[in-house]
């Protein structure tokens, strides 16, 4: 009893332990626990229900690695393995699982192991000193907001007893080297010398039910939805991918139920005497709801918390244990509670353009720069970024006649691409179908979802601030596009020709200062104004394309009329004259024949390349 009630003041101190610490220790951090670890620590600091436990920290796994001499011989083992070869990573994972089998765990290690159990069981009331625990694996490169390693590492449910636990843990230890967790920290560049694992014991939670709740929908990105997957028993069989969850898709701000997707559980993962079990589910639930209204809005309003601690949307595991009644027997209905046994980032979420709109701004629409005009899906570099600031801003500064640096307010950033805010435009239904139309020619995908988003928000489309344009505009762009418009209607091979003119008018200058430049400074205020003038010199030259930009519209449209299809429409726009993209694309066409025929392998230096270059 002396040395129970010592180790239960031990695992309360959380510091006189060298490989212990409890659940929510301050010192708790990723080095020290791991992934897993760091985010449960962290959870339960914030008084989020989660269940009681403890840490075996990665110091415990340095010891185990040294004591028994394992370091050598897993990188002699890595060493072998190849990621682009499957069977050898899995040759080199069974040598090391082997290796950590035969080892032994220091006595220290298991003494302290053993004493937190212990008082565990104590505090829970365990009458032999025993209770059943879930022990899961916790990686240094686990749960990161640029990587997951989501069951990579395992985890073993109802662990019961002081021997059982300790072979769990070794177990848990070996499972840092899987062969799938090896291939992964092999593509994310992580150092394999330096990678270690902690192990977090909590008590098992019998539950009802369990599953996955996403703070924001991760199949459209939406913020402002919650997706829970929810299936009877413990989460082994959602996690493992043996069942059909239910789906339901939850209004996080109401914590209304939007849409529920019901589906047929057959399997449940439930506890035995020694682990777990997959047994089949009643008849009577399989088709039954696991979640009602009630509980789901509870669930909501429990993981927006978590997203708020986190400061971004989460990927959270949890279950759900029903309260006994006085008699014993569990009661039904809302009466039970839920526990969080995981949360990490959603690492696949597009990041939201920056800087945000604010709630009173309402529904904000944007359309990406990068793919649309561009048809670049890569993010710009800070260079290209610089310059396309300094158009806009030459842009502005010729409508408004103000000087300004910074891009309009109507630029944003999102994950390097660059997406502008036609919000207020959109709020005209007319023009709203004239920029869907304009869209379809570029991106049809992005056509057809903004008709969608415009039909099914029609009445969230709002701001407080009105699209007001200045009267300067008029006097600038209207005398300067209207002219070469109709010019170019009524001789539109002279127009082009005008246009081409003009563009070397621009040109001829600008090499003429840029062969005078000496310094650095002069270079770079060069660059600046140059970029400044670009958007609107090409405005205006844009302006005798008119009676081309709009024959390339009516092209589609009248094959449709006199053929009653548009299938030759995309052929024949991309065979015009005078396009360099297209020009470029065709004549690596006629390389990559000739290079068949000649059957040489495509390379820098083959005459045909090198013409092209």
């Amino acid at each position: 009893m002396a040395l129970l009630l010592q180790s239960e003041s031990i695992l309360e101190k959380g510091n006189a332990m060298a490989y212990i610490l409890r659940l929510d220790h301050p010192e708790a951090t990723l080095d020290k626990v791991g992934g897993k670890g760091a985010s449960l620590a962290r959870l339960a600091q914030a008084g989020l229900p989660v269940p009681d436990g403890f840490h075996v920290t990665t110091a415990a796994y340095r010891q185990f690695v040294a004591e028994n001499n394992l370091q050598p011989a897993i990188l002699n083992a890595l060493e072998q393995a190849d990621v682009a070869r499957p069977d050898s990573l899995e040759a080199a994972s069974h040598v090391i699982h082997d290796l950590f089998a035969q080892a032994h765990v220091p006595s220290a290690i298991a003494d302290e192991i053993g004493a937190a159990y212990r008082s565990l069981a104590t505090k829970r009331g365990s009458g032999d000193e025993s209770i059943s625990v879930a022990v899961r694996s916790s990686a240094t490169a686990e749960d990161l907001p640029e990587a997951s390693f989501a069951g990579q590492q395992d985890t073993y449910l109802n662990i019961l007893g002081r021997e059982a636990v300790l072979s769990a843990v070794k177990r848990c230890w070996a499972s840092l080297w899987t062969a799938r967790a090896i291939s992964y920290r092999a593509r994310q560049g992580i150092s394999m010398e330096r990678v270690v694992l902690a192990v977090v014991v909590q008590q098992l939670v019998t539950a009802k039910m369990a599953g996955i709740l996403f703070t924001a929908n991760p199949l459209t990105g939406r913020r402002d939805e919650a997706v829970i997957n929810a299936a009877w028993g413990l989460g082994e069989a959602i996690v493992g991918g043996r069942v059909t969850p239910d789906t339901l898709i939850v209004d996080k701000a109401a914590g209304r139920v939007k849409q529920a997707q019901v589906a047929e559980k057959a399997i449940m993962t439930v506890r035995t005497s020694n682990g777990t079990k997959e047994q089949p589910v009643e008849e009577s639930r399989r088709k039954e709801r696991v979640l009602s209204d009630t509980l789901a809005a509870k669930l909501t309003a429990l993981g927006c918390q978590i997203e708020a601690a986190y400061g971004a949307p989460q990927d959270i595991e949890w279950c759900y244990t029903s309260a006994p009644s006085p008699n014993g027997i569990e009661a039904g209905g809302e009466a039970g509670q839920f526990f969080i046994v995981q949360a990490r980032p959603i690492t696949t979420l597009f990041p939201l353009p920056t800087p945000l709109p604010t709630p009173e701004d309402g529904l904000r629409i944007y359309l990406c720069v990068n793919v649309v005009l561009q048809g670049i899906t890569e993010p710009f570099t800070p260079l290209g970024w610089e310059i396309f600031r300094l158009s806009y801003a030459g842009m502005i500064d010729s409508v408004t006649g103000k000087l300004s640096t910074a891009y309009p307010a109507w630029v944003k950033d999102a994950a390097g691409r660059m997406y502008v805010d036609p919000t207020d435009l959109l709020r005209n239904p007319k023009i709203g179908k004239m920029i869907a139309r304009w869209l379809a020619a570029k991106d049809p995908v992005a056509s057809q979802a903004l008709l969608q988003v415009l039909q099914v928000n029609a009445d969230k489309i709002q701001s407080k601030q009105k699209l007001k344009l200045p009267w300067r505009m008029f006097f600038t762009i209207v005398p300067n596009m209207v002219g070469p418009a109709i010019y170019s209607f009524l001789a539109p091979r002279a127009a082009r020709e005008k246009m081409y003119a003009m563009g070397e008018a621009w040109l001829a200058p600008l090499e003429q200062r840029a062969r005078q430049l000496t310094g650095r400074t002069d270079r770079l205020h060069f660059v600046e104004d140059a970029a400044r003038k670009l958007f609107w010199t090409a405005f205006y030259e844009v302006a005798y394309c008119s009676s081309g930009l709009r024959s390339m519209e009516l092209i589609p449209a009248l094959l449709k009329k006199w053929l009653g299809a548009d299938t030759l429409a995309q052929p024949v726009l991309q065979a015009l004259p005078h396009n360099p993209t297209t020009e470029m694309g065709q004549e690596l066409l006629r390389i990559a024949r000739r290079l068949q025929i000649e059957q040489a392998a495509p390379a820098p230096d083959h005459p045909a390349v090198q013409e092209f270059l």
